[in-house]
């Protein structure tokens, strides 16, 4: 087998792996202080804004041929938005493990940077992330090119992509 459809290989079971992911949901209080410090957290703190928008409503991030397309995802509930479903068990999973509902990967999803946040924070969180206006937006899927599938195995660009 040749360097090319070995790395191939890997990153195809790297994308499509699913992980059983057991979390712990902290208590959540809907609250106007809850709110607020959660907004707080999105925008000036976890850094939510860099990749969603400050409406949440997502966008394409990166569009490269070689590389492919980074997609952040709606996460309001409008048309395109992928947490209509979400419960509260997955909410803490995507944001701390960067595990989707159904146990799905989400590669590009900064969630070491989310692991220790405090019950408190991480349900403030949650909250407000809960209850952002809905943002009508379709986004086409994230993607890998040649050279992204190329470079997922050896753990590049996740190193760049958490800092």
């Amino acid at each position: 087998m040749t360097a090319g459809v070995v790395s191939s290989v890997v990153a195809n079971r790297r994308i499509s792996r699913q992980y059983a992911v057991a979390v712990v949901v902290p208590v959540l209080h809907s609250d106007s202080p809850v709110i607020r410090r959660g907004r707080h957290l999105a925008v000036a703190v976890a850094g939510c804004v860099d990749c969603h928008g400050y409406d949440f409503g997502g966008a394409v991030l990166g569009d490269t041929p070689l590389l492919g397309r980074l997609v952040a995802d709606n996460i309001t509930p409008g048309r395109g938005g992928v947490v209509a479903a979400y419960t509260d068990a997955d909410w803490v999973r995507t944001i701390t493990h960067g595990v989707g509902p159904g146990g799905r990967s989400l590669l590009w999803m900064p969630a070491r940077r989310f692991r220790d946040m405090a019950d408190a924070d991480l349900a403030a969180l949650i909250v407000f992330l809960k209850s952002v206006p809905p943002v009508d937006r379709e986004l086409p899927p994230s993607q890998f090119g040649l050279l992204g599938r190329a470079l997922l195995p050896t753990g590049i660009l996740e190193r760049a992509w958490a800092r």
